[in-house]
């Protein structure tokens, strides 16, 4: 955590996948991969728990700062499994999410692992996708003041769980994603 004070400090915050510098106040933490479990696209893989680890410690370090996942779908990589037939109702087995869910689903349910089994504030992590291609979630430690979606240096777009941590909230005609827990991550 004393790397996490120096970055903040500094004011020099690289991203470490090699994208633009990120604005000053952000400091992203790890990276967790989607890409073993091609019947389930969104759940939360094993090889996830040093990152998650990582992503409790930062939060912890920094009392005011909130956690930014942001999540990736692969076109071709999510489509080959044959997901995204139409239904009417929420898959809670994870294994026919509609495509245009995957990275929303990968958020969410990577929040809902942080909060059910690392037992982490559910109003201090939000979730959000991008249309970058991938198999992943970024996450990202942000100071309390510092605008996120602004400092971010690609397009992305709030998800709509709950509890509400996107301001302001959405009402009830709007579609809530609901997590597809899991069990907890053997050390």
């Amino acid at each position: 955590m004393v790397l996490l004070a120096l970055m903040f400090a500094s004011g020099t915050l690289i991203s470490q996948s090699g994208a633009p510098p990120l604005s000053q106040g952000i400091v992203r933490v790890c990276t967790i991969y989607f890409d073993k479990d091609a019947q389930r696209p969104a759940r939360v893989e094993d090889s996830a728990q040093p990152c998650l680890t990582s992503a409790k410690k930062a939060l912890l370090a920094l009392p005011s700062g909130k956690l930014y996942l942001v999540a990736t779908a692969d076109r071709q990589k999510d489509n080959e499994a044959g997901h995204g037939k139409a239904r009417v109702e929420q898959d809670m087995s994870g294994e026919d999410l509609r495509y245009a869910d995957v990275a929303a689903y990968r958020a969410v349910n990577t929040k809902d692992y942080m909060v059910r089994s690392l037992h982490m504030n559910p109003t201090r992590i939000v979730p959000f996708t991008t249309y970058e291609d991938g198999q992943w979630v970024e996450i990202y430690l942000v100071k309390e003041g510092v605008s996120f979606k602004s400092s971010y240096p690609k397009e992305i777009a709030p998800i709509l769980s709950r509890p509400c941590t996107v301001a302001p909230c959405a009402t009830g005609v709007e579609e809530f994603l609901i997590a597809q827990p899991r069990d907890r991550i053997a050390k």
